[in-house]
């Protein structure tokens, strides 16, 4: 049932952003950084959601939704440090960047903990 959630949500929200393209893209035009901000945040919090609901493979480590929530919170919350802490500021991509970062988290660090392994394995000879 929460993958049913999570596609329907999915679904939605991308039949969605055509309809209010031209409301965004006027509003942008007055204010821009806060339309920003709240997009970085919008993002973040829906790329979070969104992350802890995923279903991971069956072999992995992180099945707790908690853990998958708690992981794909704090990578968004890098995320949007850094990048309001880059030289470059706010730019309209980096409404994405932060929403991809906070939804692949969890795999991410899966996988990272994977390579580690392996590469010390085959360079210590374990």
């Amino acid at each position: 049932m929460p993958r049913f959630i999570f596609l329907l949500v999915k679904l939605l929200v991308i039949i969605s952003l055509p309809v209010y393209a031209a409301t965004l893209a006027e509003t942008a035009k007055d204010s821009n950084f806060e339309l920003t901000i709240f997009g970085c945040t919008l993002a973040w919090l829906l790329g979070s959601l969104a992350g802890a609901l995923y279903p991971m493979p069956e072999d992995s480590r992180i099945t707790s939704p908690w853990l998958k929530l708690t992981l794909s919170t704090l990578a968004g919350l890098v995320a949007l440090v850094y990048t309001l802490q880059d030289g470059g500021g706010l730019k309209s991509i980096s409404i994405i960047w932060i929403g991809l970062v906070s939804l692949i988290a969890p795999s991410t660090v899966e996988n990272a903990k994977s390579l580690i392994v392996s590469f010390l394995t085959k360079r210590f000879g374990g």
